[in-house]
């Protein structure tokens, strides 16, 4: 929107060039004592063109800072995305941390019961061990 304005005004201000090059010529036309109607006509032709001029700066101006704002509104959104990822990946390594802990839980769970069944044999005979290989294979699942 702000650029079709921005075309139109830049439109409006070359529209107005032959104006103001006819009103100076109308003026200028009357030689030392310019008649007093062309020279309002040209200030009012000049002051058109400031117009339209300012209006087009002033359009230029909010291209520009919208094109910052958005500038900046992509740069806070590629942080957020990065952020967004590394988030993610912490919580994957927090997940697999987890598992590695469990795992290793469960490892060291069963080797206590292998090594209390492997006690039982020795001192309690293979029925012994046997039993406590199931209590320990219940307890573990």
């Amino acid at each position: 929107k702000m650029e079709s304005e921005l075309e139109k005004a830049m439109m409006e201000e070359e529209s107005l060039k032959p104006k103001l090059a006819e009103a100076e010529q109308e003026h200028m036309s009357w030689g030392w004592l310019p008649f007093k109607g062309t020279a309002e006509a040209l200030q009012a032709v000049q002051e058109e063109v400031n117009q339209v001029k300012a209006k087009k700066e002033k359009l230029q101006r909010e291209m520009e800072e919208a094109k910052a704002g958005a500038e900046v509104l992509k740069a806070a959104a590629n942080v957020e995305m990065s952020e967004a990822k590394s988030m993610k990946q912490q919580a994957f390594m927090n997940s697999v941390k987890e598992e590695e802990k469990l795992r290793e839980k469960l490892f060291l769970d069963a080797k206590a019961v292998i090594e209390e069944a492997e006690a039982a044999c020795s001192s309690q005979g293979i029925d012994k061990a046997i039993a406590v290989l199931e209590n320990g294979s219940n307890a573990l699942n």
